[in-house]
């Protein structure tokens, strides 16, 4: 019985409208950037600090939707520089 439930949920969940599944902070494949609010960085610091990296690595992919190895980039750049990665190709409007 348990099994067919989270087959069902799991099925509806997928089947959901992009609307419900999309990253609050979607991630920028054209510039290859993740940008996340300085409260959630500090955040991941502070998981990261206390030893739970892969789930630290978990939210950025979840909250983002980049790839795993995007997201690891980004982390481990966060947790070594305290900044994210940079975006690759940055937006004109960017520069001042």
């Amino acid at each position: 019985m348990i099994v067919h439930l989270t087959t069902f949920l799991t099925g509806l969940f997928i089947t959901l409208p992009d609307q419900f599944n999309s990253a609050p902070y979607p991630y920028d494949a054209a510039n290859g950037g993740i940008q996340l609010p300085p409260n959630v960085e500090l955040r991941l610091r502070t998981l990261a600090d206390q030893g739970y990296k892969l789930a630290a690595l978990r939210q950025v992919v979840d909250l983002s939707g980049a790839p795993i190895s995007t997201a690891r980039e980004y982390l481990e750049n966060l947790l070594l520089t305290g900044q994210p990665v940079p975006e690759t190709n940055p937006s004109p409007l960017s520069e001042t």
